[in-house]
């Protein structure tokens, strides 16, 4: 498997691979800024597409929230 330098140098909690399908959890224990938050997320599964996965799903975990939100 190759990951991009891009994702490999994020900080997102969670990437799973199998296949074409891809699951990216990433942990938030701050403040909101679900913005931010979803535009970082959405370069993330961009990169993804560029590499040739086809099947993505990401979400946002807001950890002290109990709060999870697709992207």
């Amino acid at each position: 498997m190759v990951v991009s330098q891009s994702i490999r140098k994020s900080s997102d909690d969670y990437i799973w691979m199998k296949g074409e399908k891809v699951i990216v959890l990433d942990y938030k224990f701050g403040n909101k800024t679900e913005d931010a938050h979803k535009r970082q997320v959405s370069h993330y599964k961009s990169l993804l597409k560029q590499m040739g996965y086809k099947d993505i799903v990401a979400w946002l975990w807001y950890y002290y929230l109990d709060e999870v939100v697709g992207v």
